[in-house]
């Protein structure tokens, strides 16, 4: 198989400053949900233009995707990647206000990781590339 990334936010869009653990979980679980429901609309989609005989792009598509839980051991830690201390952990698990509520689970989105190669796209359909005039004002 691919090799996986492991994602997790950085920022929500809250301020500046760490994103604690609940509100990581819940933006990687809707995130989780939206790649979901891309990919069935797609599947849909890219089945009822085949029906209807509409040539469409043969290479869009939607990654696959797992969350995954970060087990934590109390003799080793969080792990560094997750940005989380030991001490945020615990208070967030002691934060906990009842047994549905996991505050103190790491979670992250796992994705195949992507090729390092960059493909380069020039011009439309309609019209030839023009690469002798790239950047050339008249």
């Amino acid at each position: 198989g691919f090799p996986w990334v492991a994602k997790r936010f950085f920022g929500i869009g809250a301020g500046e400053g760490h994103v604690e653990t609940h509100d990581n979980r819940e933006q990687l679980i809707q995130e989780a949900i939206r790649l979901d429901q891309t990919s069935y609309f797609l599947k849909k989609f890219i089945e009822e233009a085949k029906r209807k005989g509409v040539d469409i792009e043969k290479r869009v598509s939607v990654t696959d995707f797992k969350l995954g839980i970060e087990v934590v051991q109390h003799n080793s830690g969080t792990s560094p990647p997750s940005g989380v201390s030991m001490e945020q952990y615990e208070a967030a698990c002691e934060a906990q206000d009842d047994s549905n509520h996991d505050s103190g689970i790491i979670i992250w989105l796992l994705e195949p990781r992507k090729s390092s190669r960059v493909n380069h796209w020039s011009g439309t359909n309609e019209y030839p590339p023009l690469h002798q005039q790239t950047g050339q004002l008249r």
